[in-house]
């Protein structure tokens, strides 16, 4: 589920030391990155079957092969220390 790679970003993130603990609004934000994320790639010819949706929803399944996981686990985490300590209006 997406919800999984999204959990595991926030865990990479812990690993490195950064203490996250995502709400709702972290979770909405780090979904939106992932769509983004998996959309650059497909357009660079990496697909690897994303699940796209036109309402993305945390619960849906994310189709990420489990040899993709690390890679979109990884590289979201990366684009999710922008958000660390950011206030959200």
């Amino acid at each position: 589920m997406k919800i999984d790679i999204i959990l595991g970003a926030y865990d990479r993130l812990r690993i490195s030391g950064i203490t996250v603990n995502p709400g709702a609004r972290e979770n909405v934000i780090a979904l939106r990155r992932l769509e983004r994320m998996a959309a650059r790639w497909e357009s660079k010819n990496v697909c690897v079957g994303y699940n796209f949706e036109d309402q993305p929803d945390l619960n849906s399944d994310s189709n990420v092969p489990e040899e993709f996981r690390d890679a979109f686990e990884s590289n979201l985490a990366f684009w999710l220390c922008t958000e660390i300590g950011r206030a959200h209006v």
